[in-house]
C-alpha cells in the first residue's frame, strides 16, 4: 500500500495501481487499502473504479473519507439521495468533520432545502471558519430567506 502511494506520489501510476490493486488483494477487509486504491481511481477521475472500492470499504467499516469521497461521486452524478445519505453517514462519524458539513449543504441546496443547507454550511463553518465557498453559500442562502448578514467591524 505504501508503495503504491509512493508510485502515485512520484507519477508513476502504472506501478502505483499495480501495488494498491496487490495491497487489496492481500488484505481484501482492510479498510484503508480500499481507501487508498479508491483515492487513487478518484484522483484519476476513474469514478465508477472509485465508487466500487468505497463502496466495499464502507461495508467492511466505514470512513469518513470513504463517506464523503461516496457523496462527492453521487453529487457529481446528480444521484442526489445516495449523496445526501453518505454525507449523513460522514456527519454521523464526525459531528465536527466540515467537508461532510459543506457537501451535505450543497446537496440540500441542489434540493431547494434552503434552511436545512444553510444549517450544514454553518455547522461546517464551525471547524473550517475560513472557507471561501461556504462563507459565499452562506450569504447566498440567507439572502434567499431575506435573513441579514452581520458586517464584519473594520
Amino acid at each position: 500500500m505504501n508503495l503504491g502511494r509512493t508510485y502515485a506520489e512520484t507519477g508513476a501510476l502504472e506501478e502505483a495501481e499495480l501495488q494498491l490493486r496487490a495491497a487489496v488483494a492481500l488484505a481484501p477487509l482492510y479498510v484503508q487499502a480500499r481507501n487508498e486504491l479508491a483515492k487513487f481511481y478518484f484522483d484519476a477521475g476513474r469514478f465508477v473504479e472509485a465508487e466500487q472500492q468505497f463502496r466495499s470499504s464502507v461495508s467492511s467499516g466505514g470512513t469518513t473519507q470513504a463517506w464523503n469521497s461516496l457523496g462527492e461521486i453521487y453529487s457529481r452524478w446528480n444521484r442526489r439521495p445516495e449523496a445526501e445519505h453518505a454525507f449523513r453517514q460522514a456527519v454521523a462519524l464526525d459531528p465536527f468533520d466540515s467537508r461532510a458539513h459543506f457537501g451535505l449543504g450543497a446537496v440540500l441546496e441542489a434540493q431547494t432545502r434552503t434552511k436545512e443547507a444553510l444549517n450544514e454550511y454553518e455547522a461546517g463553518l464551525q471547524t473550517d471558519p475560513r472557507n471561501p465557498g461556504a462563507l459565499e453559500s452562506v450569504k447566498r442562502l440567507k439572502n434567499r430567506l431575506h435573513i441579514a448578514t452581520p458586517v464584519p467591524p473594520v
